[in-house]
């Protein structure tokens, strides 16, 4: 039986980062779910991930900074990010031009757990996309 597929959740709302995590769960992803900046870089230096899942609104921190230092990291190089953000209407789902490492999208933040569900195989299954329907 193959591992199951490794998702980092970075996500400063306890109730939204609870809710995403246990979806993901209930799916089959492993998750590690942490609150901060601090926890999400060490979370991914330490293991292996297959996707990761950024809130761009994290408390007092600089979330494209967060974003632009896991790039940085050669294991986080090419892995796909999705960054949620609240300030997107809900269903908002578009790729960052300007990120030419790795797939890179930015989606409002959603209740919409298919969706997210959708996205998130999509992105594990395809690797490198380039457009999203």
């Amino acid at each position: 039986m193959p591992e199951p597929q490794r998702i980092l959740c970075i996500d400063g709302d306890e109730g939204f980062r609870r809710a995403v995590s246990e979806r993901l769960a209930a799916e089959g992803f492993d998750v590690t779910a942490v609150a901060s900046r601090a926890e999400g870089l060490r979370a991914a230096v330490s293991a292996s991930f297959d996707l990761i899942f950024l809130d761009m609104c994290l408390a007092k921190q600089d979330s494209l900074d967060t974003y632009q230092a896991l790039r940085a990291h050669p294991s986080m190089k090419h892995v796909p990010m999705i960054l949620c953000t609240p300030v997107a209407v809900e269903g908002y789902w578009e790729t960052m031009p300007y990120d030419t490492d790795g797939p890179c999208f930015v989606m409002g933040r959603s209740h919409d757990f298919e969706l997210l569900l959708a996205r998130v195989s999509q992105l594990l299954a395809e690797g490198t996309i380039t457009r999203l329907d």
